[in-house]
């Protein structure tokens, strides 16, 4: 029996970069369907290949939302107009690129040596990917780690935007926690 893979993308980063700017340059960070972002990326409407990029930009994290309302999201903001020498940049250049379940579990299996296409391969076919598929990650995946490299950016996965949200999270109910125990000056 054949098992389904994961979700992965089908554009590289610097591709999915490329493309979140058309789509901030319309919408900013408007809420809009699925078939509006579809639009802003030059396309007639939802068809096979406007679903696939726009999925990719939601692997990578650029385009985030539930359903059919979507929207550019902070990192997508942050990597569009943060100077490229920043560490905010590279953070989310980072966040994005390992956003992807798969491209955080490759690194995790190669760590920053980025390995052959042909070892790549290799390891996507035992993962289940079927030959079409393991040669788009391969240069998906590829493409994404030269660009991290060229923009200087560290291959060490950073921690996930969850983490950041979860952490942030705590460290608010925390101050209100405080608040609570302070006394009253009245």
């Amino acid at each position: 029996m054949k098992h389904k893979a994961p979700k992965h993308p089908s554009i590289s980063l610097p591709e999915a970069v490329s493309r979140i700017h058309k789509v901030y340059d319309v919408e900013r960070q408007n809420p809009a369907p699925r078939e509006v972002m579809a639009k802003a990326l030059g396309y007639a409407g939802i068809t096979g290949t406007s679903a696939s990029v726009i999925g990719s930009l939601r692997q990578y994290g650029l385009l985030v939302g539930r359903g059919e309302e979507l929207k550019v999201s902070d990192t997508a903001v942050t990597i569009i107009l943060a100077p490229p020498e920043s560490d905010e940049y590279k953070q989310a250049l980072n966040r994005a690129a390992y956003h992807p379940s798969l491209f955080r579990e490759l690194q995790g299996q190669f760590g920053s040596d980025a390995p052959s296409a042909v070892n790549l391969r290799y390891s996507l076919a035992r993962k289940g990917f079927a030959g079409g598929a393991a040669d788009a990650i391969t240069s998906s995946y590829l493409a994404t780690i030269k660009f991290l490299k060229e923009q200087g950016v560290g291959l060490e996965v950073l921690p996930s935007i969850a983490d950041e949200a979860e952490v942030s999270g705590r460290n608010i109910a925390a101050s209100f926690d405080r608040r609570e125990q302070l006394p009253s000056s009245t």
